[in-house]
This record gives structure tokens, C-alpha cells and sequence, in this order.
């Protein structure tokens, strides 16, 4: 009986674990659509429908930094590229 109630617990944080990995996937590609000055962690929770404070640790867990960090990179990356770009 032990052995069928840690194997469901294990199962069980497997499957929350992927959510959260699919959850992170998505917010990376959403911010990086989406980065510019006016975007904010508050419009990208308010988006995907969770707290400012999960939306940071979940970037901060799957990527090593906060939503708000994302943001600045994707922002700086899209200016770099576009002074790359000009002649």
C-alpha cells in the first residue's frame, strides 16, 4: 500500500512539474513576442491569468530569472537588433 501511494505521489509531481515547464514555455515565447517598453510582469500575469508573484517564479525557476529580467532582455535584444540594422 505505501509502495501504490509513493508512486502516485511521484506520478503526480511528474505531471505538475511538465505543467510547469509548459507554462514556462509559453510565457517565454509570449514576452518575447511581445516585449516593449510599456510591457509589464502585471499585463503578462494579467494575460495568462495568474499573480505577478507566480509569473516571476516560474520564470525565475525555468529560467534562472524574474519576468521582469525576461522583459529587459528581449527589450534590449530588439534594440541591438534593430541598431544592427540601420545603416
Amino acid at each position: 500500500m505505501l509502495l501504490h501511494i509513493l508512486s502516485e505521489l511521484c506520478r503526480l509531481s511528474e505531471e505538475k512539474a511538465a505543467g510547469i515547464d509548459a507554462l514556462a514555455e509559453k510565457l517565454y515565447e509570449w514576452i518575447r513576442i511581445n516585449a516593449s517598453a510599456s510591457l509589464t510582469v502585471k499585463k503578462v500575469s494579467d494575460y495568462f491569468g495568474y499573480s505577478t508573484d507566480h509569473v516571476s517564479r516560474i520564470c525565475k525557476k525555468s529560467f534562472g530569472i524574474g519576468a521582469k529580467a525576461l522583459i529587459d532582455r528581449f527589450i534590449l535584444a530588439k534594440a541591438k537588433a534593430s541598431l544592427s540594422n540601420t545603416d
